[in-house]
Parts: C-alpha cells; sequence; structure tokens
C-alpha cells in the first residue's frame, strides 16, 4: 500500500538468452556492451557498462528496487495514444506530489529516470530539479515502443525544456536520438529488459528508485515471474 514496503517475490530471470540480429540505435549497442546476435554477460558476469553508470563490485546482499510508475499523462486521460511524448495532467503532478511522503522513496540512494518527458516531470516534482540524492537518466527502461506516445524526443528538445537535465547523471552520455523506432524496439522484452535488470544489479547502491512506465514494468516484473500492472505514480518494490 501507500508509503510501504511493498516486495515482490520474484525468481532469477532465465539466463542464457540470446539475441536476434536487428537493426538498432547506436546507444543500444554502446549501453548492451554486445553486439546483436551474441550471447550477451547477463547476470553479473563480463565487464560491467560504467559508461552508462554500472560500478563494479556491487554489494552482496538483498538489493530493494522501487518502480515508480510515471504520474497520469495526457494520454492516459481519453486514451489518445496519437500525442508524441506527453507530459503530465494536473492530476498527474498532484500524484507525483503525493510520492514526497511515502516512506521507501525517502530511503532511496539513487533515483534513475527515464528521458521520457511524463518521467521526468514525474522525478522533477517528487525529488526537485537538483535533490540532494544523485539522479540518474537512462534510456534503458523507457517505454516499450508501440504507439506515438511512446517516443521519446531528441535531447536537444528535452535541454530546452528541463535545462537542469544538464545537472543529472547520464545527460552526458545520452545521444541525441536516442529514441527507438517499432521495428527496433520489437524484441525489447528479450534486450531491454535483461540489460537493465543486469545494470540494476550491478549498481553499488541498496535502495534504488525507478521513474518509469507501465508496459515496461509490466514486462520486468513477468521476466522476474510476478508480473505487476502498475497504475500511475504507485510504487511496487523488487527485491534483487
Amino acid at each position: 500500500g501507500p508509503g510501504t514496503l511493498d516486495s515482490l517475490a520474484v525468481r532469477p530471470p532465465p539466463r542464457g538468452l540470446v539475441l536476434v540480429r536487428q537493426p538498432r540505435a547506436a546507444w543500444m549497442n554502446h549501453a548492451f556492451g554486445f553486439a546483436p546476435g551474441i550471447r550477451p554477460p547477463f547476470p553479473g558476469s563480463g565487464p560491467t557498462n560504467t559508461a552508462f553508470g554500472g560500478a563494479p563490485g556491487a554489494p552482496a546482499g538483498p538489493k530493494f528496487v522501487m518502480l515508480v510508475r510515471h504520474g497520469q499523462g495526457a494520454h492516459n486521460v481519453h486514451k489518445d495514444y496519437s500525442l508524441k511524448d506527453p507530459e503530465l495532467t494536473e492530476r498527474g503532478r498532484l500524484q507525483a506530489e503525493d510520492l514526497r511522503s511515502n516512506v521507501d522513496l525517502a530511503r532511496a540512494e539513487l533515483v534513475v529516470v527515464s528521458p521520457m518527458t511524463r518521467a521526468i516531470q514525474t522525478a522533477q516534482v517528487a525529488w526537485g530539479e537538483r535533490p540532494k540524492l544523485p539522479v540518474f537518466l537512462t534510456p534503458l527502461h523507457s517505454e516499450r515502443v508501440d504507439e506515438p506516445c511512446d517516443v521519446g524526443r531528441p535531447k536537444s528538445e528535452l535541454e530546452a525544456q528541463f535545462p537542469f537535465l544538464r545537472g543529472w547523471g547520464g545527460w552526458g552520455e545520452l545521444p541525441e536520438n536516442w529514441m527507438l523506432s517499432k521495428a527496433q524496439d520489437r524484441l525489447w522484452r528479450r534486450e531491454r529488459v535483461p540489460a537493465f535488470l543486469a545494470w540494476l544489479r550491478d549498481r553499488p547502491e541498496r535502495r534504488i528508485a525507478v521513474v518509469g512506465h507501465g508496459e515496461f514494468f509490466y514486462g520486468m516484473t513477468e521476466a522476474l515471474g510476478s508480473p505487476a500492472d502498475l497504475k500511475n505514480c504507485e510504487v511496487k518494490t523488487l527485491m534483487l
């Protein structure tokens, strides 16, 4: 419930995933650290991806990852999925404000944010533009691409609207055109989900808040054996 630790009982994700060759954005090759068709170093084996914020020597023991779905977006109101990278509604902003009183989020050591407008705005309202704890921006858990509302905007457009992003971690590594097409993201469950889980496991922090999206979070929790359909600004905690 609100303000409590709601842990999902999870199973380890499947090992030995083999990727299928397909077109992809340059940042995917860079972020994943392996080429299409090559067995990925997942989970926890092989070099850590320091370029995207990974850190060697992640601590042993349980890690708590708090999934935070973004607040209500303009596309959620009337199910108008034709809106590109929609913003939060006033209700969505109020939902994000309520996150400030969540006792588990208050204990987070890191906030990881998708570079989509509704996720950025949710983190901005909940933690502020220059929060005391580190904030890291990464496209690894941006929404799966199915409709126009799932497509983000170029880095320069985000910077013009949110200049404070220059002070967030991951901003320098984010490519100008980080977005994926629907064809490029066809295998997101087999590619981005395990890559993001491995990235989280490699982080040194023990409590991580992740601001992201409903469909990606569903695929992520499904891969862990406990699928969860999160409502706007609902918080679910995974123990990895």
